[in-house]
């Protein structure tokens, strides 16, 4: 059964049919519209038959109730257009179309009749299928293809405003982590200072503000210049007795051991910068021919 792709309701339809002669079986030419005993028909599923009347068509003519043209004699043998009736296919699940001449085979030709489609508010399409022109509404109850693209057009607003120096990488902030779940939790709380110190975890974020302070204090050491050291004054001041000495200490001793002094019997006595303050105390093993001396404070 050929399938013309005709539904129930479809309007100004064309079909084509072969004409065989019914003495040898060959293709019948030379047919037209009101040829000697043409009778066409159509009969809808339990009803009565009813005529089709044959007008005149051209091959390429627009459609006509009832045009009947041959196709071409010479290249198309036996084949005819014929424009079916609406009548013949306006409901049903099939029409039959009957055609016959004299001297020609009489045919039938059964066209099923697919069911029609209407355009309406789909709700479900339990049973159905979509087709183009139906409707529907969005669960905002907004309905059709005008209620989509406004729903696109409030996420391309969302979305224009994202920045992406790096092509399908969103440049972002991170203003806070909170109630993330544990790993975010944990992060959150080893920046802010309430928790997971330790060495198998970085930094604090006081930790961190207290080297950069000491980095800072180290940066003005490392700009300290020879002229710095060698033009400051020192500060006096002399070690006790039998103590490490500072390189200060150690070079105001050897001044006062060198400078200003007293001996007393076997005790000598070294002054300060100032000539009268006691730097220490050392004692002589001779008052008259000293070879030892020990230092006593």
């Amino acid at each position: 059964m050929p399938d013309f792709n005709i539904r129930a309701g479809d309007t100004s339809k064309t079909i084509y049919v072969r004409l065989r002669d019914s003495t040898t079986g060959l293709a019948k030419t030379g047919l037209v519209y009101n040829s000697t005993g043409a009778v066409c028909s159509y009969v809808l599923p339990l009803a009565a038959r009813a005529a089709i009347t044959l007008v005149t068509q051209t091959v390429t003519g627009a459609y006509s109730s009832g045009g009947f043209v041959e196709v071409d004699a010479t290249n198309c043998k036996g084949l005819y257009r014929l424009d079916v009736p609406n009548a013949a296919i306006a409901s049903g699940a099939f029409t039959v179309i009957s055609i016959e001449f004299d001297d020609v085979i009489e045919e039938a030709i059964e066209i099923p009749l697919a069911n029609a489609v209407t355009s309406g508010t789909v709700t479900t399409l339990t049973g159905h299928t979509a087709q183009t022109g139906d409707t529907y509404a969005l669960a905002n109850g907004s309905a059709g293809f005008v209620a989509i693209d406004t729903v696109v057009d409030a996420v391309q607003v969302a979305t224009d405003k994202l920045t992406f120096t790096t092509a399908n990488q969103v440049d972002a902030n991170m203003l806070s982590v909170s109630s993330d779940g544990p790993a975010a939790d944990a992060l959150e709380a080893q920046y802010d200072g309430t928790g997971l110190t330790g060495d198998e975890y970085p930094a604090k974020q006081s930790v961190v503000n207290a080297i950069l302070v000491d980095t800072a204090a180290i940066a003005t050491l490392n700009n300290i210049s020879a002229a710095d050291i060698l033009g400051t004054a020192l500060t006096e001041s002399y070690a006790s007795d039998g103590a490490t000495m500072t390189v200060a200490e150690a070079l105001y001793m050897l001044i006062a051991l060198n400078g200003e002094k007293e001996v007393s019997g076997t005790v000598l006595t070294v002054y300060k910068l100032d000539g009268s303050t006691s730097a220490g105390t050392f004692t002589l093993n001779s008052a008259s021919a000293p070879t030892k001396i020990n230092r006593a404070s």
